[in-house]
């Protein structure tokens, strides 16, 4: 293995393994005043936006509580949200909405064992709670 002296040789410039690098940033700092505003700008833009969007989702977890002795599937505007087991409970999130929303539960066999059209506050009234019981 060989092993090459730092020293220099006459006449030979040192060489500052670091300065291209060092050139090369300084040259982007005094070559983009935007970069330096978008960088000091960074963080309160990102803070911003995490603001709005946490603020934009106003949604709630709707708890339906299967009160059968069989497997429920549950729908929210005629789509399927999920299936509960027998005298299980399962919690869905829904985003705020205006109006009214048609929630039902069938069984296996698609029977309807409820059906109820509900509004935002009429969920809210009944703390966010949906109970499926048995078909009588």
């Amino acid at each position: 293995m060989r092993v090459t002296s730092l020293k220099r040789k006459r006449g030979e410039k040192q060489r500052n393994v670091y300065s291209a690098q060092a050139r090369n940033e300084s040259i982007f700092k005094s070559y983009s005043p935007r970069m330096k505003r978008f960088k000091r700008l960074l963080p309160a833009a990102t803070l911003f936006a995490a603001i709005v969007l946490l603020g934009c989702d106003p949604s709630q977890g709707v708890t339906f509580v299967n009160r059968t002795g069989e497997a429920i599937t549950v729908y929210e505007a005629g789509d399927i949200i999920g299936m509960i087991q027998p005298n299980e409970q399962k919690t869905f999130s829904f985003g705020e909405f205006d109006g009214q929303k048609l929630f039902e539960a069938r069984d296996a066999n698609g029977f309807v064992l409820l059906s109820e059209r509900l509004s935002w506050q009429n969920l809210r009234d009944r703390d966010w709670r949906i109970v499926v019981e048995e078909a009588r």
